[in-house]
């Protein structure tokens, strides 16, 4: 993960932690699931409200999976 992007999670998780209002727009609670999802740019951040991250995942942009759907 370029060091940027990195930076960028932080930041968000960070603010998210102080407001979580200001991030409404980008979490999301999962079904089924005591986990939430941050959006990030490209970044899917996984975590659960104790703090704890499960997992950051990289989604590609829609246009480069337009060729690969026939």
């Amino acid at each position: 993960m370029p060091q940027a992007d990195a930076k960028r999670i932080t930041n968000k998780l960070q603010q998210y932690s102080i407001d979580p209002a200001l991030l409404a727009n980008n979490v999301k609670k999962l079904q089924d699931s005591d986990h939430y999802r941050l959006r990030v740019s490209d970044w899917r951040v996984i975590f659960d409200e104790t703090g704890i991250i499960i997992e950051v995942v990289k989604i590609p942009a829609w246009r480069c999976l337009q060729g690969d759907v026939a």
